[in-house]
């Protein structure tokens, strides 16, 4: 028997079978069969779809007929929907001043991705409001993938702006999905604050001026604002604090009033006008203060004015104006700030840098004065009486120091009823004089007078607060300020006596209502000198010979250098402390005893001046620091476990006898000239002779009976062995910690 059979009816199409058509075969059976299988192969896709039928049919039976003649075949769907998930790929960052920044999120589709899909996203607000002009471009859309495609970028465009805001969180959202699932539906991005508020700052621009005698003159400063510029800014100024009152100003108040900055604006001035009068007075002082600031942030909130005086009373029989021409002077602002803060804007003689020759004179009970001496604003003048013999030779000695660093020369005449010094020396017994007081260089017969209380700065010797008040006056007689109130501010931690005996301070930050130090500086310190320098150019004659600066064993050291030339040296080699020695101009020293500066004890108070070079330094038998300069140095540690630093140059290590090794040389350098000298007699060598030198990786061992050197050029330890192989044992001379290279020629051998 046979039969035919065909695929009919049923959800299925052709392309459900493989081969694309719908199956149709037929069977036969042999005599005796009783039993044949009809296989229909349907084919396998990925399709997400319903369960599928179809029906096998058999027609056109031969030699049988034909009982059930249909059978139902069933595919069941085995596919899924694939997963959508989004990310943040590049979605947290800073939205910048301009332009666009992009922020990026991947949507990923997982699992059976044989079919297409689509899904619609959309921008939402997280922790910050957000608004249209936070964004460039489209905030949503749809999107599709095609068959096999996996991955789609969501780009959002955020706008760059200055404006201060916080941190902007913003969510990206999934949502109508279509052959497909949602997963993971939604991401944030940050949008990242990157812009901060400016700052302001205020400097005295033109505010250190004679007032003049009549109507006002105008005393300017400026705010400059800093940083982000692109918003509106403005805040309060006021005229606060110094010893000017509300008389001393246009319209007879304290001036105020307020700045405004527009988007891109950077600088502001504010104007003060000054009334002028004729009355003697001190000199007066105001800050500007700057106060509420909005859209900025403050920074150097306060600028300090001095108003000049220059009115001196009617003349009386007797002294008129002082002899010496007085130049009034403005520090550029490329000066260095230290030098600046400190010029009160008039000097004697001619142009800055220039010296100027000056006398001087004491004052008696029959001293003739043309004006009042005035101490915080009251008159502090009669009776004048006579310095004493120890305050004239405090008074000369001060002004030896000052011809010592710049090119002022002093020479004594008699302060007589019709003459007398530029720079006069008084003692007054008012009891408005409350310390001491001192009038800047002056047209005027007061420029350049220093007035002492009576009964008061009777035993001025150096290191004690006496002397200092001597030098400090006599700062202030030659134009010199105190940092606290000069202009610009001082530089950070230099107002303090360490770098200026103008200073009321007597450690950084320590308060202004008086010294506590229990040692004071014997002379003009760091920026003193400089200032001094600036003004009347530097004594390049002074201290121009092979000096050598030494002080008293255990004693106290409070001092600045100041040296023109020659081969100089600092030795230590009497103190009984262990130093720590700087050769480098601007530098600071430690040697000495301590001394407590009101706050801890200190003995780091030896300066060197700028301009000034030391070429040597000798060391203590104890352990000691010594770092040299630029120049070729000669550097002697002395006994103990030194280190020493030669700097630049074709320095000299000098060791006198074998036991002060074991020091630490930390920049050796053979190319630069650098030499290790050993004082020969005392090694058991000759002077000018050879070295003998002997250079392993390891200790090398001796040879012969010489006296000899050797290197270890692992660990850079140079040893000496004075009697070779004999029975005495080598001692380490010095550890050249670089490991520099060492050759028998860097090794000299010499008599002293």
């Amino acid at each position: 028997s046979s039969v035919n059979w065909a695929v009919a009816n049923g959800t299925t199409t052709a392309a459900d079978f493989t081969g694309g058509v719908l199956p149709t075969g037929s069977v036969s059976f042999a005599v005796g069969e009783t039993s044949k299988t009809v296989t229909v192969n349907v084919a396998g896709d990925a399709l997400v779809e319903a369960n599928e039928t179809f029906n096998v049919v058999l027609s056109g039976a031969a030699g049988a007929t034909l009982g059930t003649a249909s059978a139902t075949g069933t595919i069941l769907n085995d596919d899924t929907l694939p997963t959508l998930a989004i990310a943040a790929t590049s979605a947290s960052k800073a939205e910048g001043n301009s332009g666009t920044t992009p922020f990026t999120f991947t949507v990923t589709r997982s699992g059976n991705t044989g079919g297409a899909s689509t899904v619609a996203w959309s921008v939402v607000e997280g922790t910050a409001t957000l608004n249209a002009a936070d964004f460039s471009g489209p905030t949503s859309g749809v999107l599709s993938f095609a068959a096999g495609e996996t991955r789609k970028v969501i780009s959002l465009n955020v706008a760059g702006d200055s404006v201060v805001e916080a941190n902007e969180a913003f969510y990206v959202n999934l949502t109508t999905p279509t052959g497909a699932t949602l997963g993971t539906a939604s991401a944030v991005g940050t949008i990242l604050n990157d812009d901060v508020l400016p700052t302001l700052a205020i400097a005295a621009t033109s505010a250190s001026k004679a007032e003049g005698n009549s109507g006002s003159t105008p005393f300017t400063f400026t705010v400059t604002r800093s940083g982000n510029t692109g918003i509106a800014s403005s805040v309060n100024w006021a005229v606060a604090n110094g010893t000017a009152t509300a008389a001393d100003f246009t319209g007879g108040a304290l001036p105020t009033g307020s700045v405004s900055f527009a988007v891109g604006e950077t600088s502001k001035t504010i104007t003060v006008n000054v009334a002028g009068d004729t009355d003697v007075e001190a000199n007066e002082t105001f800050n500007v203060v700057l106060s509420g600031a909005a859209g900025a942030t403050l920074t150097t909130a306060s600028a300090a004015a001095t108003i000049l005086n220059d009115d001196a009373a009617a003349n009386r029989p007797g002294i008129d104006n002082s002899i010496a021409a007085v130049t009034y002077i403005s520090v550029p602002s490329s000066v260095d700030d230290s030098i600046e803060n400190l010029v009160s804007n008039q000097k004697w003689g001619g142009a800055i840098g220039t010296g100027a020759s000056l006398t001087y004179s004491f004052s008696t009970a029959t001293s003739v004065f043309n004006y009042e001496n005035i101490f915080n604003g009251k008159v502090a003048h009669a009776p004048v009486s006579a310095l004493t013999s120890a305050q004239r030779a405090a008074a000369q000695q001060a002004m030896g120091s000052v011809s010592a660093i710049c090119n002022i020369t002093f020479s004594e005449v008699a302060d007589t009823a019709t003459s007398a010094g530029d720079i006069r020396w008084s003692v007054t017994g008012s009891p408005n004089e409350g310390t001491a007081d001192a009038w800047y260089p002056s047209r005027s017969a007061l420029g350049g007078d220093i007035w002492f209380k009576a009964n008061g700065y009777t035993n001025p010797a150096q290191g004690n607060y006496d002397y200092a008040t001597f030098i400090h006056e006599l700062g202030h007689a030659m134009g010199l300020d105190h940092p606290h109130s000069g202009t610009p501010a001082p530089e950070s931690g230099e107002d303090q006596l360490k770098y200026s005996v103008m200073s009321y301070r007597s450690y950084d930050g320590a308060p202004l209502t008086g010294y506590t130090t229990s040692f004071y500086p014997v002379d003009y310190m760091l920026n003193d000198i400089a200032a001094l320098q600036y003004l009347y150019g530097a004594n390049t004659s002074y201290n121009t010979g092979n000096d050598v600066y030494t002080w008293t064993t255990g004693g106290r050291i409070y001092d600045c250098i100041w040296d023109a030339g020659g081969n100089d040296t600092i030795d230590a080699s009497n103190q009984t402390q262990g130093v720590s020695l700087n050769l480098n101009a601007g530098s600071w020293s430690s040697i000495g005893n301590t001394f407590h500066n009101g706050s801890t004890y200190v003995r780091d108070s030896l300066g060197i001046a700028y301009g000034a070079t030391i070429e040597n330094a000798k060391g203590t038998a104890l352990a000691d620091t010594i770092v040299g300069n630029s120049a070729t140095n000669r550097i002697v540690g002395g006994g103990g476990s030194d280190t020493l630093t030669g700097g630049n140059g074709a320095d000299q290590f000098v060791f006198t006898v074998a036991a002060d090794g074991g020091d630490t040389i930390t920049d050796f350098s053979s190319a630069a000239g650098d030499r290790i000298q050993v004082i020969a007699a005392n090694f058991g060598l000759t002077a000018g002779g050879t070295a003998l030198l002997r250079s392993a990786t390891s200790l090398p061992a001796a040879i012969g009976p010489a006296g000899q050197f050797l290197y270890n050029t692992t660990n850079g330890q140079l040893w000496f062995d004075r009697d070779g192989v004999g029975a005495g044992a080598a001692v380490q001379l010095a550890t050249l910690s670089n490991r520099a290279a060492l050759s028998a020629s860097d090794i000299q051998l010499v008599s002293a």
